[in-house]
């Protein structure tokens, strides 16, 4: 199998590589415990108020929207390979 960059993986059968998590209530950015100047903040260039914060050495991502009143709402949450973890499935 190969990956978004070309290099071959070799993944056990029934390997989950990454799930999301989706609110189902108004969770808000302000409401979550966690230390925001540890995740890259970006906003989307294609979704207007969409932002998306990365953390790629824990492997966790967040998609939020901002509101007309500045908060942020969260509209999902992702867990990912670490670039570490990734390492280890690029065959040599």
């Amino acid at each position: 199998m190969e990956n978004a960059a070309g290099e071959k993986q070799s993944l056990p059968a029934k390997t989950v590589l990454g799930y999301d998590i989706v609110p189902n209530n108004n969770l808000t950015v302000s409401g979550i415990k966690w230390d925001k100047s540890d995740f890259d903040r970006e906003k989307d260039f294609h979704v207007a108020r969409f932002v998306h914060y990365r953390h790629r050495e824990k492997g966790i991502s967040m998609e939020t929207r901002e509101m007309e009143d500045g908060t942020e709402v969260v509209r999902n949450v992702r867990y990912f390979p670490t670039n570490f973890q990734k390492e280890k499935l690029v065959c040599s």
